[in-house]
C-alpha cells in the first residue's frame, strides 16, 4: 500500500474524500448531551474540509427535531462554534434548544476569501443533507429541522428557508441524496435584497454598500451596484414562494450595518405570495442587537421552532 493514497482513480480525474460516516462517529458525553465535534459533513477537491460540530440530548422519549447554527462574519470571516458569547450568545441558544428538546448542529462555510457565491449555499446544503443521513444512525429528527443564523449567517439561514429548487445551489460534495428543505427558519438582521442595501442604509452608517470592496460585493465577486443579476441571484428575496418555510426576522431599528428596511421588505414579499412571516423589531437596538438585551429574543426564537418543528 502507498504511504500516502491517491484521490485520483486509475484512468479517472480527481475525487474528494467522502464525507464522514456517522456509524464511525464517537461521542463525548456530558451532562445528558452527547457532543460531536469536527465531523466532516463535506470535502471539496482544493479546499479545506467542511465541518459541523453536533449536540444531541440524551433522554427525550421521542427523536429531538434539529436546529442548525449558522455564524455570520460578512461572509469572509467567522466559524462555526457553539460556545461563543460574544457578539452574539450562541452559547444561550444553544442550551435553550438544548434544554427545549433540541439537537443543535453548527456549520462552517466557504468564506468569500476562498470562493465566491454560490458556494456558501452549497455547502450548507450539502450540511443539510448529511444531517438527513446522519438522523437516524445518531438518534434526532432530520425530518423536522430548522435553520438560525446572525448577519451573513441570517441570509444563509433564509437563503436555506426559502426552499428554492435552483439547480447552482448544489454541486457533487458530499451527501448527494436528500431532500434540503427545512421546516422552519430564523434570521437575525439579515441581509435580504443585496442590490438595496444602499439605499436603505441609515444616514448615520459608515457602511458603504456601493463599493467594490463591500461584503456583499466581494460575495458574488462583482460590485454590486453595477451586476444587479448577480446581486439578485445572491438574494433570499428573490425566492421567496408559498413553499417557503415559517420564518422569524428579528432586527434592531437603529441597525448602521445591515438596513432595520430589509427585514421589512422580506416579510412583505412572504406575505405576499402567502408564507408564514413574521417580523420582530428591536427598539433603538443596533447590528448584533447592540443596546438590547438578547436573552427574550433567544427565547422567542426558541419558541419559534417549538411552535414549527414539533411533532
Amino acid at each position: 500500500m502507498p504511504l500516502f493514497p491517491s484521490s485520483i482513480p486509475l484512468g479517472g480525474t480527481p475525487q474528494a474524500p467522502p464525507p464522514a460516516d456517522p456509524t464511525d462517529l464517537v461521542a463525548a458525553t456530558a451532562g445528558g448531551v452527547r457532543r460531536y465535534n469536527e465531523v466532516i459533513y463535506a470535502q471539496v477537491m482544493g479546499y479545506r474540509p467542511l465541518c459541523l460540530d453536533l449536540l444531541i440530548p440524551d433522554g427525550s422519549p421521542s427523536l429531538p427535531p434539529i436546529v442548525v447554527v449558522i455564524h455570520g462574519g460578512g461572509w469572509s470571516m467567522g466559524r462555526r462554534g457553539l460556545d461563543q458569547a460574544f457578539p452574539v450568545n450562541f452559547a444561550m441558544l444553544a442550551q435553550r434548544l438544548l434544554d427545549g428538546g433540541f439537537a443543535v448542529a453548527s456549520a462552517d462555510y466557504r468564506l468569500t476569501g476562498e470562493a465566491i457565491w454560490p458556494a456558501q449555499i452549497q455547502d450548507l446544503r450539502a450540511a443539510v443533507r448529511w444531517l438527513r443521513t446522519a438522523g437516524p444512525v445518531l438518534g434526532f429528527d432530520a425530518s423536522r429541522l430548522g435553520v438560525i443564523g446572525e448577519s451573513a449567517g441570517g441570509h444563509l439561514s433564509l437563503m436555506l428557508g426559502t426552499n428554492a429548487s435552483n439547480p447552482s445551489f448544489d454541486n457533487e460534495d458530499g451527501v448527494r441524496a436528500g431532500s434540503v428543505d427545512v421546516q422552519a427558519a430564523v434570521a437575525w438582521y439579515p441581509p435580504t435584497d443585496l442590490f438595496r442595501l444602499e439605499s436603505q442604509r441609515l444616514p448615520e452608517s459608515p457602511a458603504d454598500h456601493s463599493s467594490a470592496d463591500a461584503p456583499e460585493s466581494l460575495l458574488i465577486g462583482a460590485a454590486v451596484e453595477d451586476h444587479r443579476e448577480l446581486a439578485d441571484s445572491a438574494s433570499p428575496i428573490t425566492y421567496v414562494s408559498a413553499a417557503s418555510a415559517p420564518t422569524l426576522l428579528i432586527h434592531g431599528d437603529h441597525d448602521v450595518v445591515v438596513p432595520f428596511e430589509q427585514s421589512v421588505s422580506f416579510e412583505s414579499a412572504m406575505q405576499r405570495v402567502g408564507a408564514s412571516a413574521r417580523l420582530l423589531a428591536v427598539h433603538g437596538a443596533d447590528h448584533c442587537f447592540l443596546g438590547a438585551d438578547d436573552e427574550p429574543l433567544i427565547d422567542a426564537s426558541v419558541e419559534h421552532f417549538r411552535k414549527h418543528l414539533s411533532s
